[in-house]
């Protein structure tokens, strides 16, 4: 969001280029494949106290939506890029999706 008025002014040649610092971030996965296999671990193991249960299983609930999100929102904007690394015929659109999807306030900030 703090860098979006910077990059929206860029061409796309030039937009892309910027985008290959986030470049290594497939790796994050990892740390998200872990922390739902261990916090669906503790929601298991805990289910006998329901305050931490329901604590758990809430954490567990958000890694899972977090990990939908990435896949129906961003995972299909890298692939038609190459991962930002080539220029796709419907890339204004697409562009234009993938920041006006960073735009979208989060439910934390409703207020």
């Amino acid at each position: 969001l703090i860098a979006l008025p910077n990059k929206a002014g860029l061409d796309d040649v030039t937009y892309l280029a910027v985008q290959q610092i986030y470049r290594g971030w497939a790796l994050a996965g990892l740390v998200l494949v872990v922390a739902l296999v261990s916090t669906g671990m503790l929601a298991f193991l805990s289910r006998v106290q329901r305050r931490a249960f329901l604590l758990a299983a809430v954490g567990f609930g958000s890694l899972v939506a977090s990990a939908v999100t990435f896949f129906v929102l961003v995972f299909p904007a890298n692939q038609a890029t190459g991962n930002w690394t080539r220029v796709p015929p419907e890339f204004p659109a697409l562009r234009s999706q993938w920041e006006a999807m960073r735009l979208q306030p989060c439910w934390c900030c409703w207020r």
